[in-house]
């Protein structure tokens, strides 16, 4: 079917995850997506994240103006070409997902996937009560202020300790850069996405402990 003008579409390469963990995020795209399918895309990642005794699998999602409309629902190995991927109508949830006091682990920044590390804690914030946001960057510890009214959301006063980390300074930028720009968000399941006027800039994934 055509798709309304201005809709992208976001291509992921995720491991299979064991129960009760997260998916790690390999690699991820977004672009553009034409009036009509079929759509072809390219993903580049670095081989030596690839471990073999594990699965991986390839989300794809299709989304206007914050709102999912397509999004894959089944197993897909990436590493089995040609690929053929069919994508269903997501479910509209009338009913938003908490957003506070929920600890959101970063997971890109403008279709550039983040990657763990063993070494060093996520980026990653949380909303507390009295409008109070804390995070960590990768290298610094922050707080700050939000608002939030309606699917629109405000970060202010956001201030950081003042530690030099040469590993993950772009990353700080990039994720300060990110609470500065944000303006309307959206969560579906447990993923949080944060938007610019018009563009999707940054995702999160919930962690319970």
């Amino acid at each position: 079917m055509l798709l309304p003008s201005g809709s992208s579409v976001t291509v992921t390469l995720e491991d299979l995850p064991y129960t009760d963990t997260p998916a790690t995020v390999i690699a991820t795209t977004t672009f553009q997506a034409p009036k009509a399918p079929p759509i072809t895309f390219s993903l580049t990642y670095n081989p030596d994240l690839i471990e073999k005794p594990r699965r991986y699998t390839l989300n794809v999602v299709i989304t206007h103006k914050g709102n999912a409309l397509f999004r894959s629902v089944n197993h897909i190995d990436p590493f089995h070409t040609p690929l053929t991927i069919l994508l269903k109508r997501a479910a509209q949830h009338k009913e938003k997902a908490p957003l506070a006091n929920i600890h959101w682990k970063l997971l890109h920044i403008d279709g550039v996937a983040i990657a763990s590390s063993e070494k060093l804690k996520d980026p990653n914030f949380i909303l507390k009560k009295g409008n109070k946001i804390i995070g960590f960057t990768g290298c610094n510890r922050f707080v700050g202020t939000y608002e939030i009214q309606g699917d629109r959301i405000r970060f202010t006063e956001i201030s950081a300790t003042p530690m030099q980390c040469n590993e993950t300074m772009e990353t700080e930028k990039a994720f300060k850069n990110v609470l500065q720009e944000a303006r309307h968000y959206k969560i579906r399941d447990n993923i949080l996405e944060l938007f610019d006027d018009t563009n999707i800039i940054a995702s999160f994934r919930a962690v319970h402990f």
